[in-house]
């Protein structure tokens, strides 16, 4: 936790070159979400692997949009995962978003990405 809440809040340069008010909100929410987040996350993950998560996928009639985020540490520790998930939800599709830094919030920053993405399922 230590080690991911040091990246965020120190990332190279960003200090040093003037952060800017949105630089360091957007820091704090990160930091923000990393401690709120550790009294759930045993029980979340025990949740998960108790849930016969494929078999329900396997159920899925709805056009369905896969969309991973895809992060360095997660390709290093767990691998993608998308494509397996997509071929458990019959003719589902898959996006992925790439995340270099990886602790950033995809969602509230790459809202032209996600638009298109969107856009593109809905039509």
């Amino acid at each position: 936790l230590y080690r991911r809440i040091s990246e965020v809040w120190w990332e190279s340069g960003v200090f040093s070159a003037g952060a800017t008010t949105d630089q360091i909100a957007l820091r704090k929410r990160i930091v923000l979400d990393y401690l709120q987040s550790v009294d759930s996350t045993v029980g979340l993950y025990q949740a998960n692997f108790s849930y016969e998560l494929g078999a329900a996928m396997r159920q899925i009639s709805a056009p369905t949009m896969i969309l991973e985020i895809a992060t360095p540490a997660e390709d290093q520790e767990y691998g993608r995962q998308g494509e397996i998930v997509q071929k458990l939800i019959p003719g589902s599709i898959l996006h992925t978003l790439h995340e270099p830094l990886g602790h950033t919030h995809t969602l509230e920053t790459r809202a032209k990405d996600l638009d298109k993405i969107l856009g593109d399922f809905f039509r």
